[in-house]
Formats: structure tokens, sequence, C-alpha cells
């Protein structure tokens, strides 16, 4: 993971039983999968609802992401 994801984001993503694979620096092909990743979630989930705050948002994404 990069330097910008906090140790909470990464645990939680460990909790959920998601592998965090480190990517190399500059590594630019990386960068589409991720994009597609978030438009999905935009397109699919959140265009869908509107979120009420920070904790109802993380709500919204876990229970898509599962």
């Amino acid at each position: 993971m990069g330097t910008k994801f906090t140790k909470e984001f990464t645990a939680k993503l460990v909790d959920k039983g998601i592998q965090t694979n480190p990517l190399p620096k500059a590594s630019p092909n990386h960068n589409g999968r991720c994009e597609r990743f978030i438009q999905t979630i935009k397109y699919a989930c959140l265009n869908k609802f509107i979120a009420f705050g920070k904790q109802h948002l993380d709500h919204l994404v876990g229970e898509f992401v599962d």
C-alpha cells in the first residue's frame, strides 16, 4: 500500500480478509485499476444513496464491497 493509506485503513482491509499488495513506486499501469474500482463504487453504489456523514459512507461502501 502507498504512504497515503493509514495503518487503520490497512487493518480494516485485513479484517475484511483483503490482502494488501505493495506496489512499486512509479507504477502508472496499476493506477487505472484503482481508478476503475473507485468508479465502480461510485456508479453502482454511491450514486443511489445520500451519505449522511463519514460513518454512513463507510457503511455503504462496506456493504457494497461485501
